[in-house]
């Protein structure tokens, strides 16, 4: 689940077992959702219904790999990547869910769109900050906005 080394660390989350329903579900729906657009329109449709409920909940039932290194961070799902370099982080959030790592120096309402997010998965948050720091610049500023 989780893998450490000179180079950094990295870990997975991934759906929660007791969670197997609702992935059941979800899959369940994209393929209904991709028989009606075959019947309603033709097959290419009733293909992008499919693929388009199935990327957008792709975290849920695929999992996240967590990488944090001397470069950056990154989280990838599926196809989707997303990265951060050190001198690009102006901002560390520490969240109940994870840690944020942020290019904008102030929240704004494309905050929740840039940046990475770092999921605690195996380690809490103290341990991730652990790791995390030590990377981070002098100017890098660091909030606590846990609500437990």
């Amino acid at each position: 689940m989780s893998g450490s080394s000179p180079e950094g660390i990295s870990w997975k989350t991934g759906p929660n077992p007791a969670q197997r329903p609702k992935v059941v579900v979800i899959f369940v729906i994209a393929i209904l959702v991709g028989l009606i657009g075959w019947r309603v329109e033709n097959w290419i449709m009733g293909l992008v219904g499919f693929a388009v409920i199935a990327a957008a909940t792709a975290e849920f039932w695929l999992g996240t790999t967590f990488r944090v290194n001397d470069v950056g961070a990154e989280a990838k799902t599926g196809f989707s990547s997303t990265k951060i370099e050190w001198a690009n982080v102006v901002r560390v959030v520490t969240a109940d869910q994870g840690i944020k790592l942020s290019p904008l120096a102030e929240t704004s309402r494309t905050s929740p769109f840039r940046g990475v997010f770092l999921r605690y998965g195996a380690y809490t948050a103290e341990e991730l900050m652990a790791v995390i720091r030590p990377y981070c610049g002098d100017d890098v500023r660091f909030l606590d906005e846990r609500t437990n």
